[in-house]
């Protein structure tokens, strides 16, 4: 949910509240190969900032990160594990070139492990300017492994 009391057409003060679940497997290599399943909450308080200039909008957030990850069966080595609390920093960059296109990128870092996130697309306007149709190149974020991870080419 994004909040904008003095309006979403002016520069000034953004709330965003986020809440997250998702569930996730892996094997874990101190528990012998052993498939572990995970289930992650996430919720984040990030009072923010809007500037808007031309046919640029870019809004900046920062506050807490809370989340919890429970296990089944528990792995011990598992640094995510449990509650954390964290701080999380992001940003949001909309432009619009022509009439016609768009492009937008977004990144998010936070202190928790190695949450972070960024993407970049590129689009145009489809349907008499009803929505956009576009592709999103590549992006490398680093894992906690120290192996980038790559996103693929995909329509939007």
């Amino acid at each position: 949910m994004l909040l904008a009391p003095g309006g979403f057409e002016q520069d000034g003060f953004l709330l965003k509240l986020l809440t997250v679940g998702r569930l996730y497997r892996y094997n874990a290599v101190s528990l012998g190969g052993a498939q572990v399943i995970g289930a992650e909450e996430t919720i984040q308080i990030m009072p923010g900032f809007r500037i808007k200039r031309g046919d640029a909008e870019l809004k900046f957030f920062f506050g807490p990160d809370i989340e919890q990850h429970r296990l089944w069966p528990d792995d011990p080595s598992n640094s995510l594990r449990g509650h954390d609390f964290g701080l999380r920093m992001s940003f949001d960059l909309w432009y619009e070139p022509t009439a016609h296109t768009m492009a937008a990128m977004d990144g998010s870092v936070s202190s928790i492990a190695t949450n972070q996130s960024a993407r970049a697309a590129f689009g145009w306007h489809v349907l008499d300017d009803q929505f956009y149709l576009g592709r999103k190149p590549p992006i490398s974020v680093p894992t906690d492994t120290g192996i980038f991870a790559s996103a693929s080419i995909s329509p939007d």
